[in-house]
């Protein structure tokens, strides 16, 4: 089997395009683009990064403890995003509502079977308020 080509994005460190020998690919970053109605920010999608890192933990005691034995990179993010150890071992509401200024309304927590196939599921019901503004979200 041949031998892949390397690519490298165009938003690459100049130098790392130079030593790749190769064209680079992909679209830049246009932060004009997003002041435009619509447009994804880089905010917005650090924000979903983010959040899904926080996902893997909840408000059951030592759930990060339990994750982090799994791999330990869990517990490294969610100290890098709570900003200690010990913030990241702290619950769910506690993390949304310090680091994200979100208001956890409804935790949701689905395991068992159904139809013989196993359901897994968890998540929650948030409250964000912001300048008189009140938006509700559900993710899980």
């Amino acid at each position: 089997m041949p031998k892949k080509k390397g690519f490298v994005l165009k938003d690459s460190p100049q130098e790392l395009i130079e030593a790749s020998g190769v064209e680079p690919k992909g679209r830049s970053y246009d932060v004009a683009y997003e002041r435009k109605p619509g447009a994804v920010r880089i905010e917005d999608l650090l924000l979903g990064t983010k959040l899904a890192c926080v996902a893997i933990t909840d408000d059951e005691p030592d759930t990060l403890a339990k994750v982090g034995k799994m791999n330990p990179w869990h517990i490294k993010t969610l100290s890098m995003i709570c900003g200690s150890v010990e913030e990241a071992h702290k619950p769910l509401t506690h993390i949304l509502e310090t680091h994200f200024g979100l208001t956890v309304d409804k935790l949701i927590n689905l395991t068992g079977w159904s139809g013989g196939h196993p359901i897994d599921t968890q998540g929650c019901k948030f409250l964000f308020f912001e300048r008189n503004k009140f938006i509700s979200g559900l993710f899980y």
